[in-house]
């Protein structure tokens, strides 16, 4: 973190006096006085000053925010919320803040989808729709869901088209019982203020509780406690998204506020004993179930844990179609490819091809409307690789596919037979 020289600080006193506290939480001057116009707007919003003694329960409300930021403490849990495509995302501390990169993807694949070009098995799926032969609904499951942002901005834009509205069924699983509360008062919120539809009693949109590193892949269903009904059950499932805990703790750019501020359990995974075998890296995890063990084998990194619970649950106990997965760099992403490679060849995926593809920060917006004319190929987009989509084909699928765009060939290292 850069140190702030003190005429940078007496530069931002000469503009306002509260702007140096708000430089020591930013160390930039442009980002303070902007930080600090939202702040006051903040303050104006929910403290009008309708009489004098308001205007001074205002002004201590300003100081004390502005102080909050002097520590570091993400702005975002100072106004309580964060934009994230036409939603707005409650934010508190117990819930990591939804990052624009994030928003990104999201978005993308809800483009994709709607354009017929994320999974040809998904395209047959919304034919269906329009024709009135498919009953089976849009199944998504959010797993690490947080704040719920990706399931409510995914059904936001989803359910715009008609033929979906009642056909989507969304489900965003997360280990921390506050994250589920922030998530489902997301979800109250936005649909109180009209971000997203109403979709009747029983909403397509839920969130509940599960330890993914618990799950295993002779599961079945997962059941509630106390209840008798399955949380979770293990029929098809069209996309699998996931933003797991994927940093390691003793990464340099993970900042003061990350560190300080945000839960360490959806920024760092746990703890795993590992240790060196055959020159494989090899990592196991008791889980809290009894005679449960979660063994991951090829991690290349103790923090890629999560990567090859889901991939290996993905097909195995979902029969998932697409899974997209955040990376925080182009060296996770190939170690992630690594794995869906050693995946491959389990005798579970015999006469199934997994497609691998990387989405950088930034994507184009998709044009065309014809799924014969989609290249799943390679990285999309420009920025920091940021995801990795795996998607599950058939041989009969990716056949259809070669059949209708001839010139698509594969390489070795986009498609794994």
């Amino acid at each position: 973190m850069p140190r702030l020289q003190h005429k940078s600080l007496l530069r931002a006193y000469n503009i306002t006096p509260l702007l140096p506290l708000v430089l020591r939480g930013t160390r930039d001057i442009p980002s303070a006085i902007r930080e600090l116009r939202w702040i006051v707007e903040h303050v104006q919003k929910i403290c009008p000053a309708t009489k004098p003694s308001k205007v001074i329960e205002q002004k201590k409300l300003l100081l004390k925010l502005c102080r909050r930021r002097e520590s570091s403490e993400p702005l975002q849990y100072i106004l309580g919320s964060q934009p994230f495509g036409d939603l707005d995302i409650k934010c508190r501390r117990g819930v990591l803040i939804p990052r624009p990169e994030t928003e990104s993807y999201t978005t993308y694949a809800a483009k994709l989808l709607l354009n017929n070009q994320l999974h040809p098995g998904i395209t047959k799926k919304m034919e269906g729709y329009r024709k009135g032969s498919e009953k089976d609904k849009l199944r998504i499951y959010d797993f690490c869901s947080g704040s719920g942002c990706i399931s409510l901005l995914l059904f936001s834009m989803l359910s715009k088209q008609s033929i979906l509205r009642n056909r989507l069924d969304i489900t965003g699983f997360d280990i921390s019982k506050e994250a589920l509360s922030i998530a489902r008062d997301n979800l109250r919120t936005n649909f109180q203020i009209h971000n997203i539809p109403d979709a009747g009693n029983n909403h397509p949109v839920r969130f509940e509780h599960l330890d993914l590193l618990g799950l295993r892949q002779d599961d079945t269903t997962v059941l509630k406690e106390g209840q008798a009904g399955p949380l979770m059950d293990c029929s098809e499932k069209d996309i699998i998204i996931c933003n797991p805990p994927y940093v390691a703790r003793d990464d340099w750019r993970v900042g003061r506020s990350v560190r300080n501020w945000e839960p360490s359990s959806a920024v760092f995974p746990p703890s795993v004993a590992h240790y060196v075998e055959d020159e494989r890296m090899v990592f196991d995890r008791v889980v809290n179930r009894p005679g449960a063990r979660v063994r991951l084998q090829n991690c290349i990194k103790p923090w890629d844990i999560f990567y090859w619970q889901l991939m290996s649950l993905c097909h195995k106990l979902f029969r998932c179609k697409v899974l997209i997965m955040e990376v925080s760099d182009k060296y996770q992403a190939r170690r992630v490819r690594k794995m869906a490679l050693d995946l491959s060849r389990e005798p579970e995926l015999r006469g199934m091809i997994l497609n691998v593809s990387f989405w950088r920060d930034y994507q184009p917006e998709p044009q065309i409307k014809d799924q014969n004319n989609t290249d799943w190929r390679g990285i999309k987009g420009t920025g920091k690789v940021r995801c990795v989509v795996v998607r599950f084909f058939s041989k009969t699928q990716l056949n259809a596919i070669e059949r209708s765009k001839p010139d698509l060939s594969y390489p070795k290292e986009d498609c794994i037979t």
